[in-house]
Formats: structure tokens, sequence, C-alpha cells
């Protein structure tokens, strides 16, 4: 099984994305990652853009081919959990900028798509994999109206006619980003780490 993940760039005044920093930690220490029956893991970070963030995917797809692909993103200060999320919605709604400055209310994603679009991702199996290793972990029914949920909606309309596995899993906060704020939902880099590992191996797991 060929896997390419994704993260995003930090955006609305953070400094730091766990997105990001996980991608980053993949590329330079993919060994930490590896797991039985994933053959390449291929890990991108995305900028976080209506404009090139699914562009910047399409295209590693495109080139890597993979056989899975999962797309990461922080949902800040909504939950101490990895939150699996279930749909996509044909709906752009900003609360704050994109990267490009661009606010889009009341839109569409594809006006000539479907209202919504559902992860085809092993979501149940991966919620009782996390559970058993100890981390914090939930099914969420909704990804927002921002870069996230577009590049979900967009990732799984491509996908309809594939076999491919896809799908998002929104992370919070690492600590240090809450340090001020301890109420803040947040968690420590390895538990992510971890998290990404156990991801993978259900995935694995229960792969037609």
């Amino acid at each position: 099984m060929k896997v390419l993940i994704s993260g995003f760039e930090p955006f609305g005044g953070n400094t730091v994305n766990p997105t990001e920093k996980l991608m980053r930690d993949v590329m330079v220490s993919p060994e930490s990652y590896q797991t039985s029956g994933v053959s390449a893991l291929k890990p991108v970070v995305l900028p976080v853009t209506f404009e090139s963030a699914f562009e910047v995917l399409a295209r590693e797809m495109e080139s890597f081919s993979p056989d899975a692909v999962i797309a990461f993103g922080l949902a800040a200060g909504r939950s101490q959990a990895i939150e699996l999320e279930r749909v996509a919605i044909n709906c752009i709604d900003c609360e704050i900028p994109d990267n490009a400055g661009r606010v889009l209310q009341d839109a569409p994603v594809n006006p000539n798509g479907q209202n919504a679009y559902f992860s085809t991702l092993p979501l149940r199996a991966m919620l009782e994999d996390l559970e058993k290793a100890g981390i914090p972990a939930r099914i969420s029914n909704t990804a927002g109206t921002y870069v996230c949920n577009y590049l979900f909606y967009r990732l799984q309309e491509m996908n309809l006619s594939t076999r491919r596995r896809t799908g998002f899993i929104h992370v919070p906060f690492l600590p240090e980003q809450v340090k001020e704020n301890s109420n803040t939902p947040s968690m420590p880099f390895e538990q992510l780490r971890l998290a990404l590992r156990t991801i993978l191996v259900t995935l694995v797991r229960v792969q037609d």
C-alpha cells in the first residue's frame, strides 16, 4: 500500500501548524512511521489557500499514484482529540481569510457538485485502534467550512470512481501553542506521532 499524507502550513495568526510539523517529521524520520503493509509513505505540506491547496495535493496524487490519501488539518481550540471527519459539505463560509487574503462566504465548493461526500477511510476501526492506544479520538460530523473542508470535499469528489481510501483528520493545538491558556485543548507531539502510526496500521489492516 502506498499512502499519501498531507498537512497544512500555519494560518490564522499561528506561527506553527501541528500538521506541518508532523509532515516535516515524516520527511526527516520516515523510519519512525514504518509499518508492515505500507510500501511507501509520502508527506506533503499544503498552502492554506482556496486557490492552491487542492491543486498541490492533486499534483502529488498524480505523480505518486497512492492507494490511500489522508489529509490532516488543525482544528484550533475545538477538541482535545484526534477528530476523524465523516463528511465534507459543499459550502465555504470563512470566519478568517485564507493565507492569500481571500474571504468567501455562503459559497459552494462546486456549484454543480453534490451536497456532501463521505470519507472512505475506515473511521470506526481507526477510532477503536486509537482508543486502544490511549489516544483521545472521536468521529466528527463537521469538518467546518474553511480550507480544510474545501480540501476534503475536492479530495472525495476526485476519487468517486476510484478504489482509493481517502479522507480528512483534524488534530488539536500543540501544548506549546496554548501554554498561556491551559484551558485550550491541546495534544503532545509524541501523541500525534503515535496517532499517525496507529492510523496507518489500521488502514493496512482493514484494506480490501
